[in-house]
């Protein structure tokens, strides 16, 4: 049985979509992380190895951090945008928009979960389509 880890400081959301896998899909292991936890660095990691598909949010406190980890992870990803970030359209096959895409959440996880994780050509690809996932050069950390 796969587990499901989902990187998200959205938490309301996060936590529907545990309902969802747990009692439609019959899934066990679901882990519900916070992305901007930063005493957590060790256990996003060790849990995003353990994990058979991660659900990340792309931008956590408007950087796009989570698509970094994203793409760190090199794992089977559901990559989520929301309406106030980028407008992705459909057509990655590991992004979803919510709340407009909600209902391919299945098909996409199915889809996922039998496909290999993206590769860096299709995180390539994504950056081309969208600048701001690449970020800006402030690797300092956060200000203020």
């Amino acid at each position: 049985m796969e587990t499901i880890a989902i990187f998200s400081d959205h938490t309301e959301i996060a936590r529907a979509m545990e309902r969802y896998f747990k009692f439609v899909k019959g899934f066990k292991g679901i882990f519900i992380i916070p992305l901007t936890d930063p005493y957590g660095r060790k256990k996003i990691y060790e849990i995003g190895l353990k994990s058979d598909l991660l659900i990340i949010d792309a931008f956590a406190q408007n950087n796009p951090e989570g698509f970094r980890f994203a793409r760190e992870m090199g794992k089977r990803i559901l990559l989520v945008f929301y309406p106030d970030e980028i407008e992705v359209k459909e057509g990655s096959s590991f992004c979803l928009a919510l709340p407009d895409d909600l209902e391919t959440l299945a098909d996409k996880i199915k889809k996922i979960l039998s496909s290999p994780p993206p590769g860096e050509q299709e995180y390539e690809e994504l950056e081309q389509q969208f600048p701001i996932l690449k970020g800006g050069s402030n690797r300092h950390g956060h200000h203020g």
